[in-house]
Formats: structure tokens, sequence, C-alpha cells
């Protein structure tokens, strides 16, 4: 996926991630293995911003992590520090499938 001046702003969605990945011989897992990370970090990468994950995967394709993922990465490569509120809401860290008891 080749990138162009007007299509920097815009995200690669997860799957053209994971297929350039294959493409070039690799799984998520053996890339985040590679990076020193359990392979769940290369899975969760693609959910929300974990930079060694996220780098790492960048890095084995070839692309700036800002042009996979400019919402959670700027143009320098380091993470945005402003995080939407949903994201980082209670629920959101929690996971949709955990239960809250009720005390």
């Amino acid at each position: 996926m080749a990138s162009s001046p007007k299509s920097k702003a815009k995200k690669w969605h997860p799957e053209d991630i994971k297929a350039e990945i294959r493409k070039r011989g690799g799984t998520i897992g053996r890339v985040a293995r590679a990076a020193g990370l359990a392979d769940v970090s290369g899975r969760v990468a693609f959910l929300h911003p974990v930079p060694t994950a996220n780098r790492a995967i960048a890095e084995f394709i070839g692309v700036p992590v800002n042009e996979l993922w400019p919402q959670w990465f700027d143009a320098k490569g380091n993470r945005k520090s402003s995080i939407s509120s949903n994201e980082n809401s209670p629920k959101a860290r929690r996971g949709h499938r955990q239960k809250t008891v009720a005390k």
C-alpha cells in the first residue's frame, strides 16, 4: 500500500497491515517476539497503542508508525499525548466482557 501526499492522514486498515506482514513472510506473533514482547502485545497493538509493538510492526513492513496509526503517533513517531476520553474511560480499560460486581 503506497502512500501519497493526499493519503498521509488516513490510517491503514488493520487487515491491510496484517496482510502486509504475511506478504513479507511474518506473523504478528513473530514480529512481537522479535521485539522481545509477548505474542498478545502484537495483537493488542491493533486495538489500542502499544508503542513498542506498534513500532516493531511498522519497522517490519517498512512504513512509518504514524502512517499506520496517525491517531496514536505524531509525524516524528512519538506517542500523541491526547487520548480520547472514551478510549481512556474505566469501561474501555476494563474491557467489554468483564462484569461489574455490585457491592
